[in-house]
């Protein structure tokens, strides 16, 4: 069996940004990026959601605890082990207003977490697995009317966009794989940051010819 930790924010928990009442709020599994990828990728693959809403690479979100990606990974690493590649998608979050941090901040955060993955001595006796870096979709351009307006705003906008090359670095210094999820989904019109049904499957379909490449 191939184990595949998926570890991002809520545009892998499945967030809705269509949605109208409390129990529409997260696409059903087989709607969900994970979801579809299980069934691309078939009988011998074994997909670990672990999606969060509001996870950053390495900042505390002191209102709402567990979104430090640096201070939550390894015991999932180590809860999940043997794994054979990690898929690590963050980013959108540490360009909140609220933590100010640059672009090249945000991928020092990405950068650590890769450094953590690759670590051998965090999996004991057990394979050190892959890592493919995933930069985020970028924000809408009517972010700051969203309803997320007073959480981001267009700077968040400039510096998610700047990503993409920077987490293309830090997977070329690496050996990581590397995907621009602006590639291939766009955000919903609705909230400028979640993704809609469609781009999850977008989103799955390029995710899987990565995967195809590295295991």
């Amino acid at each position: 069996m191939i184990n595949i930790l998926c570890f991002g924010d809520s545009n892998t928990f499945g967030f809705n940004p269509e949605w109208t009442a409390p129990q529409e709020m997260r696409f059903p599994k087989d709607k969900r990026w994970t979801g579809i990828l299980g069934r691309m990728l078939g009988e011998g693959y074994e997909i670990i959601e672990e999606g969060l809403g509001g996870r950053t690479t390495a900042w505390d979100d002191p209102p709402t605890q567990g979104r430090n990606g640096l201070k939550e990974i390894v015991p999932l690493l180590q809860t999940h082990q043997p794994l054979d590649l990690i898929i690590l998608m963050l980013g959108t979050n540490d360009a909140k207003r609220v933590y100010n941090a640059s672009a090249m901040e945000i991928g020092r955060g990405m950068e650590e977490l890769v450094k953590i993955c690759l670590n051998p001595y965090v999996y004991d006796i057990m394979k050190t697995p892959k890592v493919l870096i995933i930069s985020p979709v970028r924000l809408g351009e009517k972010i700051r009317t969203s309803w997320l307006g007073d959480v981001f705003d267009e700077d968040s906008a400039n510096r998610v966009e700047q990503l993409a090359s920077i987490y293309k670095r830090i997977a070329d210094t690496y050996g990581c794989g590397f995907l621009d999820a602006a590639d291939v989904a766009k955000v919903s019109e609705t909230d400028s940051v979640h993704i809609g049904m469609e781009e999850h499957r977008k989103l799955a379909e390029a995710i899987e010819r990565e995967i195809r490449k590295l295991v």
